[in-house]
């Protein structure tokens, strides 16, 4: 489960994006580089270095260009490394 869900720019700002099929809007938001309302997907998708949370390169839906990182921030039990090893490791009988 998604607990939030941000942008995180090289200026230090964090504006929230909302989810949506195809790609997330940042609302109030203008792309840098064609100017339209920005919406952004993501592309490499990895564990964040704090392992509570997963991290994309954003790029503006429009015209592809770089707009800063995409962070999710989800529910975890063990942080997501440990999670995900227990969910898809091997069986273990003790």
């Amino acid at each position: 489960m998604i607990k939030a869900c941000y942008l995180m720019r090289s200026d230090g700002s964090r504006p929230p994006i909302i989810p949506g099929d195809a790609a997330g809007e940042v609302p109030g938001e203008k792309c840098p580089y064609c100017g339209v309302a920005l919406l952004v997907q993501g592309d490499g998708r990895r564990i964040a270095a704090d392992d509570h949370a997963y991290e994309a390169d954003a790029y503006c839906a429009s015209c592809r260009g770089f707009c800063g990182v995409i962070r999710a921030e989800v529910s975890t039990l063990f942080g997501l490394t440990e999670d995900r090893a227990v969910l898809y490791g091997r069986l273990r009988v003790y």
